[in-house]
């Protein structure tokens, strides 16, 4: 009976050379980086570089073998972690801007004499609420009498009733058996930016209980 020889991928990867911080081949490091992405032992043992074997049984025992030391399942959780950290970051800036357009106040976008302010002039805060501005020159006359007199500005605002509709939803305050729209003009009345900033979630929630009781 003929003795089966290594493969020649398997004897690198038992001479690679472990990283000094983290203990891991370059084989390893790469299968925890491509498993978070499948999730799936034999896709990220091949995604890694490892080669096909000549039965799934096989590839599925050395890819389990692969995962399943420790270093490597650390290295997996720290990614994971790290990925969840990242979706909580998105979600919590999400919220901050239905907030900016769900609590903006039109009356932050006009000089003292009803001029519109220029963007540069507006805030973070502000700028997020504004969907579109469009500016039309305006002219006088025809010909050679005609003179420019100056220009039309249109401010167009992202839906602060959606905005709030979302948000709301998002931190629980409207419920299924309450008039929404009721509730969100309310909301909409009672708070600005800054101050629901200031209240965070639990006073929020405890605004949805006054009004709703109210």
């Amino acid at each position: 009976m003929k003795r089966k020889l290594p493969k020649v991928h398997d004897i690198l990867q038992k001479t690679e050379k472990k990283d000094s911080r983290t203990g891991l081949t370059p084989f390893e490091a790469r299968f925890a980086e491509e498993w978070v992405k499948s999730m799936d032992n034999r896709q990220a043992y091949l995604d890694a570089g490892g080669e096909p074997e000549e039965s799934n049984y096989t590839l599925s025992t050395k890819a389990s073998k692969i995962k399943n030391k420790k270093l490597v399942l650390f290295a997996i959780d720290k990614k994971l972690k790290a990925m969840t950290k990242k979706v909580d970051l998105k979600k919590e800036e999400v919220l901050s801007e239905l907030m900016r357009i769900g609590f903006a106040d039109p009356r932050a976008f006009f000089n003292e004499d009803g001029s519109l302010k220029v963007m540069s002039e507006l805030t973070v805060a502000e700028a997020s609420a504004v969907s579109s501005i469009t500016v039309v020159e305006q002219y006088e006359g025809v010909g050679q009498e005609r003179q420019f007199i100056g220009f039309q500005k249109t401010i167009k605002f992202n839906d602060k009733l959606k905005a709030l509709e979302l948000l709301c939803k998002n931190l629980g305050i409207l419920k299924s058996d309450t008039n929404q729209t009721n509730i969100l003009n309310q909301i909409q009345l009672n708070l600005k930016v800054e101050d629901a900033k200031k209240l965070g979630v639990d006073k929020l929630l405890e605004l949805d209980k006054i009004l709703n009781e109210g």
